[in-house]
């Protein structure tokens, strides 16, 4: 890569795959937020830095490809604030980000999949004033203008899973809850549910 990231958002485009935001840890241990998105081409095995890239820059955040070729960004951290609602939207038209709206519950590390033409988003956590961590336990249904839809989860869930069915609706399974400190959940309760999320 032009830059070494992790927490980064990954989505397979026509023009090759496509990294937004993320962060980066030096050799001697300094954060930072990336400042600048790529495009790996497979053709020419290279890494390529895009002309526009997400701001303010984001980690632990989801990417996914609309129908309509528009890429929908949601939630993520910044190092300048806590879990942000924000959700942005490429326009592969324009070449541009623009602000699409704001979910209804903060949120990084949370999932995200398409499902009949708009993008689910489940769980995921965020960070208190006292250094908490917190699970989220909504899903919420987003679309190019914003947030369409909140719905309560059976359990808050973090390092879950979240997969597509052919019938439109999402399987959600497993993760931890009640975490302390730790960001991935490995100090909570792992969950043993599945839920069926339907579309409203």
């Amino acid at each position: 890569m032009v830059i070494g990231r992790y927490d980064t958002a990954v989505v397979p485009t026509p023009a090759g795959v496509a990294i937004f935001g993320g962060a980066t840890i030096s050799a001697a241990g300094v954060y930072t937020d990336v400042t600048g998105d790529e495009v790996y081409d497979p053709t020419t095995n290279a890494f390529i830095a895009t002309k526009v890239s997400l701001a303010p820059e984001i980690h632990s955040h989801t990417a996914t490809l609309l129908d309509t070729g528009d890429i929908l960004v949601s939630g993520g951290y910044g190092g300048a604030g806590p879990a942000t609602t924000e959700i942005q939207l490429f326009d592969h038209v324009l070449g541009q980000w623009k602000v699409a709206g704001h979910l209804v519950a903060a949120r990084e590390r949370h999932v995200a999949a398409r499902i009949q033409g708009d993008v689910v988003v489940s769980g995921g956590m965020v960070v208190d004033a006292s250094g908490d961590v917190k699970t989220i336990d909504t899903v919420e249904t987003l679309g190019a203008s914003g947030a369409l839809k909140s719905t309560p989860l059976g359990f808050p869930r973090l390092s879950h899973t979240m997969t597509p069915l052919q019938d439109g609706r999402v399987v959600i399974l497993g993760g931890f809850e009640k975490p302390s400190k730790d960001i991935r959940g490995i100090d909570g309760t792992s969950v043993g549910s599945i839920e069926v999320y339907a579309r409203p």
